[in-house]
């Protein structure tokens, strides 16, 4: 005869005959119950990620002892707040997040939705999921919730890192463009020295402030290109005006060569994320196609709004990308460049960061014939702000 498996596992017996024999297997039933209840809540007690059940009310209705020890409730219990005590996430986004949950409450086979927050100065990671209780009229949200403060360090150290290797690319051009100006400074410093007429020293100074703001402009426009993503915050930016400024970083190289630039820039509406982040996915896209196109060819930036999304695309005319690399392109450390050019990390760190707000980024490559990367990242609507804030 089979044994049933929660028999098995437990040791509850079958349904015994009798009344006496029915008492003692309800007590076996019940003790066996405990050890299981025990064993789930040591199971769940020992994970080193946090769980956390939510009911339709937004009431935590479950929390194991790792997520009252990373929220502070060491004290008190978890159980019975709002997730909004707890989770920096706003109510209209977490709506947004789990809009998708089963009315059944039938569990899913992926996390509804992945997302980031930052609190107490640690960055956590969660996962969103349907869960299914026995006798609930509705289906509740799961959420696993892991502390992943070192490894965002390390991603944050490794972004970092190639923003510098193609520093060194950019900073002959950005040599060139301030060497010119500066020319142009000492001439008319010397003209004053010798220059009696007040009208014409006037003139000439006024020209060296032209050339020194310049010299500034490009000076910040590196400086703020170099620092640190973590460092800076998040903002309301024009994307047409950020390609622009990519464009010009890459084209100031000398290896920029005869390249014709076309752009078809559609009106949109803002984004909400780190200039410093956005500037580096484009620098990137476009020193890829002008490296493709060896100082000449046509480099083209198109924006358009397709509903609540923003597209931007970078095309050029060079090689293409071979059919059998098109797979592989957005892995870390991929590159067909020759060795010691680029760290192969470039088209992984623009993936990520695209990724981060919630974008997509895809290719479209003829080998022979050139290569459209495109990116599409979502609007800031009304409330869109406080949703982002979320983002690390």
């Amino acid at each position: 005869m089979e044994t049933p498996l929660f028999t098995m596992r437990y040791g509850i017996p079958l349904p015994p005959q009798g009344a006496t024999a029915q008492r003692e297997g309800c007590k076996q039933a019940e003790q066996a119950l405990w050890r299981a209840y025990h064993e789930t809540e040591k199971i769940l007690a020992s994970l080193p990620s946090s769980i956390l059940i939510v009911n339709g009310e937004h009431q935590i209705i479950y929390a194991n002892a790792v997520a009252s020890h990373h929220f502070g409730f060491e004290n008190c219990p978890l159980v019975g707040h709002s997730l909004f005590e707890v989770l920096p996430i706003p109510p209209d986004q977490w709506n947004r997040l789990t809009v998708d949950v089963p009315s059944s409450g039938s569990p899913a086979g992926h996390p509804l939705h992945d997302g980031e927050f930052e609190t107490h100065k640690r960055v956590y990671q969660y996962r969103l999921f349907p869960v299914a209780l026995y006798g609930a009229d509705e289906a509740q949200t799961g959420l696993v919730i892991s502390d992943i403060t070192e490894q965002k360090q390390l991603q944050d150290q490794l972004i970092q890192a190639e923003k510098l290797s193609s520093i060194g690319t950019l900073v002959s051009g950005m040599a060139h463009e301030i060497n010119n100006p500066m020319y142009g400074i000492l001439a008319m410093a010397e003209i004053i020295l010798e220059e009696t007429d007040p009208e014409k020293i006037k003139e000439y100074a006024h020209d060296i402030v032209e050339y020194s703001k310049h010299v500034a402009a490009v000076v910040r426009s590196f400086a703020c290109y170099a620092r640190p993503a973590s460092g800076d915050q998040k903002m309301e930016i024009d994307l047409n005006e950020r390609l622009i400024e990519a464009l010009k970083m890459v084209a100031r190289n000398p290896q920029f060569g005869d390249i014709k630039v076309v752009k078809d820039f559609a009106a949109l509406p803002p984004l909400w994320v780190r200039r410093s982040e956005i500037d580096q996915v484009f620098v990137n896209l476009i020193s890829n196609a002008a490296q493709a196109m060896a100082g000449h060819g046509c480099l083209t930036l198109t924006t358009r709004l397709d509903t609540d999304r923003i597209a931007a695309s970078v095309s050029d005319t060079g090689s293409g990308i071979p059919k059998a690399n098109l797979t592989r392109i957005f892995d870390p450390f991929f590159t067909t460049k020759d060795p010691g050019v680029g760290t192969g990390l470039g088209l992984s760190i623009v993936f990520k960061i695209v990724s981060k707000y919630e974008g997509t980024v895809s290719v479209d490559s003829e080998e022979g014939k050139g290569a459209t990367f495109t990116v599409h990242l979502p609007v800031m609507k009304l409330g869109r702000k406080e949703a982002h804030d979320g983002v690390p």
